[in-house]
């Protein structure tokens, strides 16, 4: 862990925008978040837990707001990505991209108590460095409303 201090003059522009720009750059080099959620998780099996996925997206969407089920959707509707693609999709900071996923962590760990035998809704990588996640199926599909897969919740 790294601790900064930054003493500035907030009605100096200069050293205002010399502060955004070092902290962006922080920002960017600093690794994205593994979800608090469950830790290094391999993929779930096929044929194993599909029949939990149904009730896992409905207790999700009943303890999430409007805000965080469009998150949700917004994550869905990438195939994989990462915080950057997310932040671009959402048209907010990464910061922002990234505390929202990981405060989404604290629903989905309830969603895992309250539905016992469901898998993390993600799962990730870390391909050249980068973290990249991806919803697991049948989960993108309930989320997406896809019918031809069996999904139905059509956020």
């Amino acid at each position: 862990m790294v601790t900064m201090t930054l003493s500035l003059d907030p009605d100096n522009p200069q050293e205002v925008a010399q502060a955004q720009g070092l902290l962006d750059r922080i920002n960017v080099l600093a690794p994205d978040p593994v979800p608090a959620d469950t830790g290094d998780e391999a993929p779930p099996q096929p044929g194993s837990w599909e029949h939990l996925a149904a009730p896992a997206i409905a207790d999700l969407l009943a303890r999430t707001g409007p805000s965080a089920q469009g998150f949700i959707r917004a994550t869905a509707e990438l195939e994989s990505f990462t915080m950057v693609e997310l932040a671009d999709k959402l048209g907010e900071p990464v910061t922002t991209a990234r505390s929202r996923f990981a405060s989404l962590g604290r629903s989905l760990k309830a969603m895992r108590v309250a539905v016992p035998g469901a898998p993390s809704l993600y799962g990730w990588d870390r391909p050249g460095g980068v973290w990249r996640f991806a919803m697991f199926e049948p989960y993108r599909s309930i989320i997406l409303g896809d019918t031809r897969n069996g999904g139905n919740s059509g956020l």
